[in-house]
């Protein structure tokens, strides 16, 4: 019982002192006046590594000469944990860059490098729908300019609406053509609701409801608790793969509600709130925060309703947008820029 209670307390400290890194960070960032030089650095260096972390993945020159088999995937555990973090940054600088191509080339690049060898190369279907969902959000970024301490909202330039078409189309013949049948079926099981039913975090979903009483379905099991999973061979896991059961199975139903609605209803809810007051001349610091800061928590959002999400890693996240969100709801965000 003893070393029981203290890996959960090792556990709660854990994640209490990402979330504060993360707010710790996003002070120091603010402080150095120099955030988008820094944020290009970061991103920069975390591509870099995600690059060289799958070129030395097992199975990668096997895959690059054709003699992989077409559903063997390619990772590498650093992978994953840079790919939690990494866009943040990418979405922030596509927000508080200025409108040129030239001034978003750096996270433009990193996502689509991402996209190769972290979505194909991996067969990681939350990886590419995020990966579609940072693009679409880098199309929004476009149509945002800065204006003193807040933003407006204008039409996308036609050379802008050609070159998305193009690196969407581009990606769409390669899915096609190159994808391999392997990786390109398992991207299309997120429409087909067989396959979902019977994916892995199907079983583990349902079998935390017939592993729980009823007193640990309201109250949780606590911080520390965790599960026999099938996807582990029946082994304990303090962490399930669909991320936002894990505040179910760890606090209990009251939590789990109160968070599911902040992160799927009120958030979103907010930030097209926002587009529709700044569209009518209506904008202040508030709504300038919930479009510019807002989205860099969509990664997560996804990452926790299919896959992941509870890492500490993603707390550090959370915790930098918090911070950065108050900074620029309270001062606007030429103030932060400076």
């Amino acid at each position: 019982m003893v070393p029981q209670t203290f890996q959960s307390t090792i556990l709660i400290l854990e994640h209490f002192l990402w979330f504060y890194g993360g707010i710790a960070f996003a002070y120091a960032l603010i402080k150095t006046d120099r955030i988008i030089q820094i944020l290009k650095i970061i991103v920069i260096v975390s591509t870099i590594l995600i690059v060289i972390s799958s070129i030395y993945s097992i199975g990668y020159s096997e895959y690059m000469q054709g003699l992989a088999n077409d559903n063997e995937r390619i990772g590498h555990p650093n992978i994953y944990i840079l790919g939690a973090w990494i866009f943040l940054p990418i979405i922030l600088l596509f927000n508080i860059t200025p409108p040129k191509l030239s001034e978003k080339l750096i996270p433009l690049t990193s996502i689509i490098l991402y996209f190769y060898f972290v979505a194909i190369l991996s067969g990681t279907r939350s990886s590419t729908i995020i990966c579609f969902a940072v693009f679409m959000l880098f199309t929004i970024s476009l149509k945002i300019r800065t204006n003193n301490s807040t933003i407006n909202i204008v039409k996308v330039k036609q050379g802008y609406k050609l070159f998305i078409l193009i690196l969407l189309f581009l990606t769409i013949i390669y899915s096609m053509f190159y994808l391999g049948e392997y990786r390109l079926g398992r991207f299309l099981t997120i429409f087909d609701s067989k396959a979902l039913a019977s994916d892995s975090r199907a079983f583990e979903f349902l079998s935390f409801f017939t592993q729980s009483n009823l007193q640990q379905l309201i109250f949780g099991r606590g911080l520390g608790g965790r599960i026999s999973s099938p996807t582990y061979n029946g082994e304990l896991t303090p962490t399930m793969h669909i991320g936002i059961m894990n505040f179910w199975m760890k606090m209990g139903i009251l939590p789990f509600l109160l968070v599911s609605y902040i992160l799927f209803i009120k958030i979103p809810i907010k930030y097209l709130r926002s587009f529709n007051s700044i569209k009518s001349n209506k904008g202040n610091y508030y709504q300038t925060a919930n479009i510019v800061i807002l989205p860099t928590l969509f990664p997560w959002i996804i990452s926790l309703l299919i896959s992941g999400g509870y890492e500490e890693i993603n707390f550090l996240f959370v915790g930098f947008s918090m911070y950065f969100y108050g900074m620029v709801k309270t001062y606007g965000i030429h103030s932060i820029l400076k």
